[in-house]
């Protein structure tokens, strides 16, 4: 996934207290169609939703990640831009 694609409105940006947390929404996620979802590291995990327009699909995948004890990011457009144009964990606004 490239940070020059980022539109807020396909992906969501997902953080964790701890891996099991993860694991268990990714678990949940496997069953959801037009979905990609790729781990950043050990606490955060991003997924991007092949039609940007379905917010059914969007609830869906929220009610997951918040019944897997996750945190879903709102405020993706401070995300910082990075030079190598590829997503890394220092990039999300999620320690502070």
């Amino acid at each position: 996934m490239e940070l020059s694609k980022l539109d807020k409105k396909s992906f969501i940006v997902s953080t964790f207290g701890n891996p099991y947390a993860m694991e268990s929404a990714i678990l949940g996620l496997k069953d959801v169609l037009d979905i990609e979802s790729q781990k950043i590291d050990g606490w955060t995990l991003v997924v991007k939703i092949k039609n940007k327009n379905d917010n059914k699909k969007r609830e869906e995948v929220t009610k997951i990640i918040i019944g897997s004890k996750g945190y879903v990011e709102k405020d993706l457009e401070h995300i910082n831009k990075s030079t190598s144009g590829k997503i890394s964990p220092l990039d999300y606004p999620i320690f502070g």
